[in-house]
């Protein structure tokens, strides 16, 4: 495949002749305009012209031929790069599949010391198998006629089984099978260490790749149908020689019907050329695809993982309060100077930028960190809690008419009821659901920018939780007075929840909130009315905490 760049003012490129098409169209329109040429002196000396010029209706009939004949063109050329396209792009998921699957199995190597022989034995060997079946891919897609591809050292295998592999009706076939059972071999000593389903994994890769294998076959084995590719043939010879007969008798000058002649033709032509170059993408043309390079950058890949620097994770000298701060800089990716790039960086870092940034922490959670406390950060909800309660924020403003109303029918709803839900508060999976819901609206409250979608999440994590305190409500049998809830008026929870979320769009959680809330209904905290803490975990104790 022929690489360029194309220059300031993208002409100067096309001024080459490899993979160009025009040396083999320049021919064929040569040609034609010294037939032109030729048939226009002739019938000039023998002073026959008049007698053989098309006409206007020649010339349209000439027009609709070269329309038909433009049609079928374009689409075997479109068809070609659609097959040109779609080849490169197999081969490249092919080659991402079988890679990530062995990359995975260089992961999963167990760690114990006793095993590091058996280890290292089945790295290797995976290493060679997996750049053995690469290459006996590439050599049933290509359309060399030597197929000769670089593979990891094999003459420590055993010489019958690669007679076999020689002898097979598929060799990719085989050699997988046998990346398949080495693995199953792997699992089995505990060479490798992983679970079962993820494990699976590699093997869905490993036949992934087969499968994408074969639809590149298919290009090569499946060529363009020979009627269609024999009609344009002759076409393209028919349409030779009528436009050096045309132009020879319908332009004046010999000099114009020799450019005109060999304009169409070497247009004509050099499409058909195109699309004759881009249908087999896997042979050894110029504008074919760079089989031999994509073993090899497989086998460099394969070898590279097997360095001891990439079995291990490089280490991190780790400190909350610097690397807290996330800080960005440019480094060079692109000549293999990262290592330079983060040296220079780290001279010009002062040797006490792990204390300047301490001293200058104002995160809470980095700050208890730091100093040794054992306190989860403010968002971690407890694993178990006895009971719920709700970390105050700092106190929002007055709150308006409406939601004052609400808050003053809430509580007093709440100061007339009897009992309270610190009585269940033992029920502790009662309480974890409750949690549970309630950390998922703070967290979608704060990390979802779009309105639209925040109402939505709210309705689904409201209703959640408030199907859970349903759940734990007593029967209907059981009287007002003995159930540990507190039961709020309709216009009082419609209000709450109004002033929960003062929006119009909120109508459709409404509507589903009043038959909830028969029960339990809205509670409040008597001192800020309805709220939803957005900077702490909610935690729950008593109905006046309860929001």
């Amino acid at each position: 495949m022929i690489e360029y760049k194309s220059d300031k003012w993208g002409i100067w490129f096309a001024f080459r002749l490899r993979g160009s098409v025009f040396p083999k169209s320049f021919g064929f329109a040569v040609g034609c305009a010294g037939l032109s040429v030729l048939l226009h002196f002739i019938l000039e000396w023998a002073d026959v012209k008049k007698h053989v010029q098309v006409g206007s209706s020649g010339t349209s009939v000439l027009g609709m031929f070269t329309f038909v004949l433009g049609f079928l063109l374009v689409f075997r050329t479109q068809q070609a790069y659609s097959r040109w396209w779609e080849g490169g792009t197999l081969l490249q998921e092919l080659r991402g599949e079988w890679f990530n699957a062995y990359s995975c199995l260089l992961a999963f190597a167990n760690p114990d010391e006793s095993k590091k022989l058996d280890v290292l034995k089945f790295q290797n060997q995976l290493a060679r198998l997996m750049s053995m079946l690469y290459g006996a891919g590439l050599s049933q897609v290509c359309s060399l006629e030597q197929k000769h591809f670089e593979v990891i050292d094999l003459e420590d295998f055993d010489i019958d089984a690669l007679k076999f592999l020689d002898e097979a009706h598929d060799a990719c076939e085989v050699a997988l099978q046998w990346i398949q059972r080495l693995i199953g071999e792997a699992n089995n000593r505990e060479t490798i260490k992983v679970a079962p389903p993820i494990l699976s994994r590699v093997y869905n890769q490993l036949g992934n790749g087969i499968v994408k294998l074969n639809n590149a076959r298919k290009i090569t084995n499946f060529p363009i149908p020979f009627p269609f590719a024999q009609m344009i043939t002759v076409m393209l010879l028919m349409h030779w020689f009528v436009a050096a007969v045309i132009c020879a008798t319908s332009i004046e000058s010999p000099v114009w019907a020799g450019l005109l002649s060999f304009s169409v033709i070497i247009s004509f032509w050099s499409i058909n050329f195109i699309a004759l170059e881009l249908e087999d993408p896997f042979g050894d043309d110029a504008n074919d695809l760079p089989i031999h390079a994509m073993q090899l950058d497989l086998n460099k890949s394969l070898k590279e993982l097997l360095k001891p620097q990439a079995m291990a994770c490089p280490s991190f000298d780790f400190n909350p309060a610097y690397h807290a701060e996330g800080n960005l800089y440019t480094v060079d990716f692109v000549t293999g100077q990262l290592h330079n790039s983060v040296s220079e960086k780290l001279k010009k870092r002062p040797k006490n930028a792990f204390e300047i940034a301490e001293r200058g922490c104002l995160l809470p959670h980095v700050m208890q960190h730091i100093k040794g406390t054992e306190r989860p950060p403010p968002r971690a909800a407890p694993k178990a809690p006895a009971t719920v309660a709700v970390v105050p924020v700092a106190a929002p403003k007055a709150p308006p008419v409406a939601t004052a109303k609400a808050a003053a029918l809430l509580e007093a709803s709440i100061n007339s009821a009897s009992g309270g839900l610190a009585k269940t508060a033992a029920d502790s999976e009662t309480c974890k659901n409750m949690e549970f819901h309630l950390a998922r609206v703070v967290s979608e409250l704060e990390n979802i920018g779009d309105r639209q979608t925040v109402l939505y999440q709210l309705h689904c994590d409201f209703w959640g939780l408030l199907s859970v305190v349903q759940a734990a409500r007593p029967s209907s049998s059981t009287s007002p007075e003995a159930r540990p809830y507190y039961q709020v008026p309709p216009e009082a929870q419609a209000s709450a929840v109004q002033s929960l979320l003062p929006d119009d769009q909120c109508s459709g959680m409404l509507q589903n909130f009043p038959t909830l809330l028969q029960g339990p209904g809205i509670y409040t905290d008597g001192n800020h009315g309805p709220r939803v803490d957005l900077h702490h975990s909610i935690y729950v104790d008593g109905p006046s905490d309860l929001c």
